[in-house]
């Protein structure tokens, strides 16, 4: 079966990433946006290795207005990680485009539970 990658709305984001048991990474692209097709093999070609760990979701800015807003969408492309129906981490870049081992250490540190020092953190202050 071949990967799916869900292109969604205002209508249904909600449904198809807020309500997905899976991580879910959200690509906000618009139309005219050369790095945002530059993005776009790399994004499928991660949905493909990552098929059953992450869902791959595609958001146009011109479909999902009220998402972009909530969000703080401004610059495109903008990969944002939500897991459990909650906004985690936009996968950053300072210069160019990400590159796909960049993005694939973002979402393998994730699904590793990358959060293990705040933990840590947390037990040295209750045995102080």
């Amino acid at each position: 079966m071949a990967t799916e990658i869900i292109e969604v709305t205002d209508e249904d984001f909600e449904t198809e990433v807020l309500e997905e048991a899976l991580p879910v990474l959200v690509d906000f692209w618009m139309h005219d946006c050369e790095p945002c097709a530059e993005l776009s093999p790399v994004f499928k070609s991660l949905a493909k290795e990552f098929d059953g760990q992450v869902k791959f979701v595609k958001a146009n800015a011109d479909d999902c207005v009220e998402t972009t807003g909530e969000y703080g969408i401004e610059g495109y492309p903008s990969l944002q990680l939500f897991v459990a129906g909650e906004f985690v981490e936009e996968v950053a870049w300072v210069e160019g485009l990400p590159t796909k081992d960049e993005i694939r250490d973002f979402l393998t540190g994730h699904l590793e539970g990358g959060d293990d020092d705040e933990e840590g953190e947390e037990e040295e202050e209750e045995e102080e």
